[in-house]
């Protein structure tokens, strides 16, 4: 990936969570302490050294930095275009000028969270059958029963990344699937 590529949604999800430990001058293992993290999996999550970026990891992120977990899931605008200013000049993030909001009120809760989703899924989804979305949405139909265990919550840990392909299939925001109110049920 050259310096030019566009910020793609993996990598501006863990910019955001590194922008947001920096800012709040948090070390990697204070920051994955108040997360209820392991130190290698804020390491792994700023890194890239995992390919699967998880709801759970980044709520906790953002419940350590006191930031809504929607600026570090589908970004703040401001915020992107400095990150990706940064990541661009390949120099350090300006972490500053980067910081987001500061969370005000409650932190929102991951279960209710992880419910809505499941459910925002399943209401897009509609009439369309699973081996139909999963194959439009990421390209091989073998992904079913990936979308299956997320509709009925036997996988409890949502990938990210996969997450914002069904949001762009659906035509919706990553942010609409996490904290939009699905409707009927």
């Amino acid at each position: 990936m050259t310096n030019d590529a566009p910020l793609n949604d993996e990598w501006a999800i863990r910019l955001r969570c590194r922008a947001a430990r920096m800012s709040n001058g948090l070390s990697v293992a204070k920051c994955a302490e108040r997360a209820g993290q392991a130190t290698s999996t804020i390491t792994f999550l700023e890194s890239g050294g995992r390919r699967n970026v998880y709801l759970d990891v980044v709520w906790g992120v953002a419940k350590a930095c006191r930031v809504h977990p929607r600026h570090l899931i589908g970004g703040w605008r401001a915020w992107d275009k400095t990150v990706e200013a940064a990541r661009r000049l390949t120099i350090a993030l300006e972490v500053e000028a980067a910081k987001p909001p500061t969370l005000r009120g409650a932190m929102p809760d991951l279960e209710a969270a992880d419910l809505n989703t499941r459910r925002m899924i399943r209401q897009l989804r509609g009439v369309r059958g699973t081996p139909q979305v999963a194959r439009d949405a990421w390209g091989k139909a073998s992904q079913q029963s990936t979308l299956v265990r997320w509709e009925s919550g036997e996988y409890r840990r949502i990938d990210l990344v996969r997450l914002s392909q069904l949001a762009k299939y659906f035509g919706v925001t990553t942010n609409d699937l996490v904290f939009s109110p699905a409707t009927g049920e």
